[in-house]
């Protein structure tokens, strides 16, 4: 898996430049801890999983190294999506843009998947939104959860931190939710 990641990662930058790595979550606090929670998703041998929070769709293409499909959505445009995809030979990777909430939430309340991985807008409200509408799948991987007050991203761990239900791993940066 690391192979892959970083194989992957070094096309990406080599075509696109080194910030196209820069805001994705596979950089966050180092790639090592992406790479751990890739393995975690390919143990539960997810069919589908849905994305919330595009931004290049780096996170996305890598996603799609450990499930045969990958939604992913964002409510602002996709740059470099396509392109970064394309590097990626990540074929099987579907990216949409959402106009608001409301679109976003009639969108997907009408997908199937196994897994949900938000990265979206960080405030409490639309962390806890994107949650209320991903938990039917049973796991929700949350990314930039950090425990220490007064943060970068306050919102995410204090919406993870609120979960009274179901079963909550903190591994920083991430936070994985799985229903009981």
């Amino acid at each position: 898996m690391k192979d892959q990641v970083l194989s992957l990662l070094a096309r990406l930058e080599s075509a696109l430049g080194p910030r196209i790595l820069e805001l994705s979550a596979a950089a966050h606090w180092g790639t090592h801890h992406f790479i751990r929670q890739l393995e975690r998703i390919r143990a539960f041998e997810p069919r589908v999983v849905l994305e919330i929070g595009t931004h290049f769709g780096v996170g996305a293409a890598l996603l799609r190294l450990v499930a045969p499909r990958v939604i992913t959505l964002d409510v602002v445009g996709l740059p470099a999506v396509r392109e970064v995809l394309e590097i990626a030979q990540a074929t099987d990777v579907v990216p949409l843009a959402v106009a608001d909430d409301r679109e976003k939430q009639i969108l997907v309340e009408a997908l199937a998947f196994d897994l949900a991985f938000l990265d979206g807008d960080h405030d409490r409200e639309a962390v806890e939104l994107d949650f209320a509408l991903t938990r039917k799948c049973g796991r929700v991987l949350f990314h930039d959860y950090e425990e220490i007050p007064n943060t970068a991203c306050p919102g995410v761990r204090d919406a993870v931190d609120a979960l009274r239900e179901g079963t909550v791993l903190r591994d920083q940066p991430f936070a994985w939710w799985q229903a009981r």
